[in-house]
């Protein structure tokens, strides 16, 4: 990179880094460049806001499958939805179905307001949108089983399943981003960011210090 950087992200893959002007460099599987494969170069991503750049999440070192289907990755830009792109089983890119992305592709977010910040897991992703710190909303999408959304029962279609893996059993599945609850038609709200774990989620509401957890208790 020319440029100075101002942040990095390193998981499973890709490796990415957000350059001064705010544009992206990637290197790794899944690139998010028009094409399959890897590189062992930075190379620039494309159709992401020129400029408007945040910074990149891509599921933890820790959860890599040996099928290859946890290469994606989610990046945040300025005043604007999440962009996601890579491996999409179970619907974990949340672009509303489960066909792969090789180039970013932003998340409709169901409120119209800019995204503050996401999480990815080799399942699942979450994101917290909002311009007022105490109003932000938290929504999730991917696996759905066990809570580990936090959406509630009633947010579930029983009769939308995806693969676990090549070959494997069928899961129910959140192929779109819907608001994480704290009870029946009762949004999260607060939230600064949120943290994911192969089965569970967890997010701080920094204006009072509490830590909401959601998902299966027995698995990190």
């Amino acid at each position: 990179i020319r440029e100075r950087g101002r942040s990095v992200e390193a998981g499973v893959a890709p490796t990415g880094a957000v350059a001064w002007d705010r544009n992206a460099y990637c290197r790794g599987g899944g690139l998010g460049i028009g094409r399959s494969g890897s590189s062992t170069q930075l190379e620039p991503i494309e159709f992401l806001p020129e400029g408007r750049l945040e910074g990149f999440r891509t599921p933890p070192a820790g959860g890599v499958t040996s099928d290859g289907t946890s290469y994606a990755t989610c990046a945040t830009v300025r005043d604007g939805p999440p962009y996601c792109w890579g491996n999409n089983n179970m619907g974990k890119l949340g672009l509303r179905d489960q066909e792969d992305r090789f180039f970013p592709e932003s998340v409709l977010i169901s409120q119209a307001a800019p995204t503050r910040s996401v999480a990815l897991s080799i399942w699942h992703a979450c994101a917290v949108s909002g311009s007022e710190e105490n109003t932000t909303i938290t929504t999730c999408w991917g696996m759905s089983e066990a809570g580990v959304l936090g959406v509630g029962l009633a947010g579930i279609d029983p009769t939308q399943t995806c693969p676990q893996d090549p070959g494997g059993r069928m899961v129910t599945c959140l192929l779109q981003p819907q608001m994480v609850l704290t009870g029946p038609e009762s949004p999260l709200l607060g939230l600064d960011r949120v943290s994911l774990g192969q089965s569970s989620g967890c997010g701080l509401q920094k204006s009072t210090g509490h830590v909401y957890c959601w998902g299966k208790a027995d698995v990190a």
